[in-house]
């Protein structure tokens, strides 16, 4: 067998670690997400995996594509992506351990309302930042054109806004002036920014969020080339 036949059985076998790999996570990832204590948190999956379907798997099938995603990207991307993911399993472990106490309003609770939609919009701000690169920059066509993963980005976060609305409507009648009390205190989705005008909640949050999308593309220099 000739040494370039060697070579691409060898990186065949690397890329199939790597899909396992991430079969594997997202395997652990959704049970945890769909064990978490709130009246609706089994939509919480329905963005994520969405995206994940759509936006990640739609990659361009090429080696440079797996790698890049999993272990590559500029050290902006990664800080951010390994951030996202520690917030994300520690206010779930977090709401987990106080599920039987009422209202969590400590912890995580403490810096947003919803700490667990905040890391995954995080989270997955950071893979949208390098699956438009890859776009881009490899070879291969995906499902979706760089400007249409960005803006899937944007949708999911459209609806995990959607669904934090829809349950604070929830907590809201189940707690009442202690949940009117907490809102007054804690952000939406964004730390030291509450106001009794949920619009205005709304608003700071897709401005702050999209600006940071935006700032990360910025980073990988993908943002002139959309």
């Amino acid at each position: 067998m000739q040494e370039a036949d060697i070579e691409g059985l060898e990186k065949e076998r690397v890329i199939d670690r790597c899909k396992k790999t991430m079969a594997s996570a997202v395997a652990y990832i959704i049970p945890l997400l769909m064990s978490t204590p709130t009246v609706y948190a089994g939509l919480m999956t329905l963005p994520l995996l969405t995206y994940i379907g759509i936006v990640v798997g739609g990659l361009p099938a090429s080696e440079e594509a797996v790698f890049y995603l999993l272990f590559e990207g500029n050290l902006l991307e990664t800080v951010v992506l390994l951030l996202g993911m520690a917030f994300f399993l520690y206010s779930v472990v977090f709401l987990w351990r106080k599920k039987s106490k009422g209202l969590v309003t400590s912890g995580p609770y403490l810096v947003v309302r919803h700490p667990q939609y905040l890391s995954l919009i995080i989270f997955t701000s950071a893979l949208t930042s390098r699956s438009v690169w890859l776009l881009l920059n490899t070879d291969g066509i995906g499902i979706l054109e760089p400007r249409e993963t960005v803006a899937a980005w944007f949708l999911m976060v459209f609806v995990y806004m959607g669904l934090a609305l829809f349950e604070e409507s929830h907590l809201a009648s189940l707690y009442q002036e202690e949940w009117r009390e907490y809102r007054r205190q804690v952000g939406l989705l964004l730390p030291l920014v509450s106001s009794r005008r949920r619009w205005l909640e709304i608003a700071a949050s897709i401005v702050v969020l999209g600006g940071f999308m935006l700032g990360l593309l910025l980073s990988s220099e993908s943002i002139w080339l959309l």
